[in-house]
């Protein structure tokens, strides 16, 4: 980067690496072979969703279905889903789709939190005790779950007791998902090395330089208030690998804090903006 600039650098990985330190990750594998049920088994679908809700209040209420659902990422409401990349899932070949996150990121983001289903960003540091999952295509008409002929919800539970298990919601043991904890998250999310904003805090233009170390299929670049709603979409494609310049202006913008939300084919990265009076 230009050594002329003398603006504070937010790295948006900076969470994200300390995960070496004192965290994991969650990797969640799909098989779509292991969906049984023809009408919730994402025949035809090759491009596969995440629609989640981690549960972190107490182990006791995280162990009852219904009460799962605390902290909810994927914008899927009223069987309506949206192709933004949020929770977009990799095609590992074979039927296979996998995604790797940082729980306190993925969670813990405003802008990734569904509200429109309730949803409520998950504290800082929080203990994930259980997570709800379903898949979907990209328009959200096509769901993917388990093997009953309600096509219920999967649950991953006792993440917290280092040994989860993956069950349906009758409780009963579920092979279609896989899930497993993962440590050393900076080199399972590597895709944007780094994130560099300046001037910040500022008003007016604002510039967002990133770099990717491999080509993403799916990138998207978005900014979002306090409050989890979308103000601008900054990117949404593909980008190659290399050093890449975004452009934000912010003149007429609420003076304060906002989150800009960077999602490379399922990793995430969140910084902080000021907007300054």
């Amino acid at each position: 980067m230009n050594p002329g600039k003398f603006y504070p650098l937010f790295f948006a990985l900076l969470a994200l690496f300390a995960v070496t330190e004192a965290q994991s990750c969650y990797k969640i594998t799909l098989n779509k072979a292991g969906l049984l049920e023809p009408s919730c088994n994402l025949n035809g679908v090759s491009k596969v969703y995440l629609h989640s809700g981690a549960c972190s209040s107490n182990a006791n209420d995280c162990a009852i279905n219904d009460s799962i659902w605390q902290h909810i990422v994927g914008n899927w409401v009223q069987g309506v889903g949206q192709d933004d990349g949020l929770g977009l899932m990799t095609d590992k070949g074979n039927g296979n789709y996998e995604i790797t996150f940082d729980p306190d990121v993925y969670y813990g983001t405003p802008g990734n939190i569904n509200t429109a289903e309730g949803g409520i960003v998950m504290p800082s540091g929080a203990t994930v005790y259980s997570i709800g999952v379903v898949f979907r295509n990209p328009d959200g008409s096509v769901k993917g779950a388990d093997n009953t002929v309600d096509c219920g919800d999967i649950f991953i539970k006792g993440i917290n007791t280092g040994s989860p298990t993956v069950v349906d919601h009758f409780g009963d043991p579920f092979g279609g998902v896989t899930f497993s904890i993962c440590t050393g998250l900076r080199e399972e999310i590597n895709s944007i090395a780094s994130t560099e904003i300046y001037p910040n805090p500022a008003r007016g233009n604002v510039w967002i330089d990133f770099t990717l170390i491999q080509d993403v299929k799916n990138l998207s670049v978005k900014v979002f208030n306090q409050l989890g709603q979308q103000l601008d979409g900054l990117y949404q494609g593909f980008s190659q690998a290399g050093t890449h310049s975004l452009q934000w202006n912010n003149a007429q913008m609420t003076p304060g804090i906002y989150f800009l939300v960077m999602d490379a084919d399922g990793q995430m990265s969140t910084s902080k903006i000021i907007v300054a009076e």
